[in-house]
């Protein structure tokens, strides 16, 4: 992609080389043109008309459905509060949009503010057209306007090229749901909970990497795992994506955050991870979760990798072993 070509060597070698806790790499991009001669628009939270586009937008050209999930997000959680939605239209219909969704505060000294780029959708007939790169460089500018520059790009699939290295690459596992009897060794805890639990894991651990909002407590499904003085704190999200499956729709959810005791060894993740799982009846139909956090399991399926990368910013924070990324 054009966009990421464009990402100064300069900023590569200032990665390698971070010490630093948080490091900006802020830096300016000239505008491009709209390839559809029309600017991007701003969507407006009170525009239900244009909410509703989006939304069947993306549930029609996300991905490649239906050999990908359907990427369903409910009308009124597309532009939630903090959030920005760039969409660009071609003869009155929607080509492409791009969203700048709030995740929270990342947790360090300077606690930033960080986002992450989503609901990246460019419909078929105008994909490698350019569109992508044109609301990319829109929202570099807009958000650099606005003093909110730092964010998280997760990239499924291949990685990009070796001059743009990673925070954290990965595979993603699959397992179906299955209504269990419930384990003494796990239970749910309110996002409040939870929360106070994370404040404390890292005044403990102030180098793992933990960004989460604060005072959002929507769509989070939080579970306390203990047992034999190994405990393993997790949380699962919707993934507003479901795929058909013998005549029925099939609800995602992903596990985003996965903080453990010192010393828990790959039988305790595999007997978390299956409990974890196991929990989620009722709620979800198929949980995602990554490899790395299922120890020594097989029942889970190898779904190909990910990648997180850091754009504008960097880290000396690793992300191996466990880490906190709320949506």
């Amino acid at each position: 992609m054009v966009f990421w070509k464009t990402y100064p060597l300069s900023t590569f070698w200032r990665t390698i080389w971070n010490t630093q806790r948080f490091q900006d790499l802020k830096l300016e991009k000239e505008p491009i043109s709209s390839p559809t001669k029309k600017d991007a628009k701003l969507a407006s939270k009170e525009d239900r008309p244009t909410l509703c586009r989006i939304q069947t937008f993306l549930q029609q050209y996300f991905g490649d459905p239906p050999n990908t999930p359907v990427l369903d997000i409910p009308e009124d959680s597309i532009v939630p509060a903090s959030d920005l939605l760039f969409y660009v239209e071609y003869n009155d219909t929607i080509v492409g949009c791009i969203r700048y969704h709030f995740l929270g505060e990342f947790v360090t000294d300077k606690k930033q503010p960080m986002y992450v780029v989503d609901c990246f959708c460019i419909h078929p007939s105008w994909r490698k057209k350019g569109v992508g790169d044109y609301l990319l460089t829109i929202l570099h500018r807009y958000a650099n306007q606005h003093g909110i520059p730092y964010c998280l790009f997760l990239k499924e699939g291949w990685s990009l090229s070796i001059l743009h290295s990673p925070l954290y690459s990965s595979r993603y596992v699959y397992q179906a749901v299955q209504g269990t009897a419930p384990s003494p060794c796990i239970r749910s805890l309110t996002s409040k909970q939870a929360h106070r639990l994370l404040r404390i894991f890292h005044e403990l651990n102030p180098n793992v990497f933990i960004v989460f909002p604060e005072h959002r407590t929507t769509n989070q499904y939080w579970r306390l795992y203990q047992k034999d003085g190994t405990w393993i704190l997790a949380c699962v999200q919707s993934a507003y994506q479901w795929f058909m499956e013998k005549g029925s729709k099939k609800r995602m959810g992903w596990v985003t955050c996965w903080l453990e005791s010192p010393g828990t060894s790959q039988t305790d993740r595999a007997e978390a991870s299956q409990q974890l799982v196991h929990s989620m009846a009722g709620m979800f139909d198929y949980i995602w979760s990554n490899e790395e956090w299922i120890g020594s399991s097989f029942e889970w399926t190898n779904d190909g990798p990910f990648h997180w990368y850091a754009y504008q910013w960097a880290t000396s924070i690793h992300l191996k072993g466990g880490y906190c990324i709320i949506h």
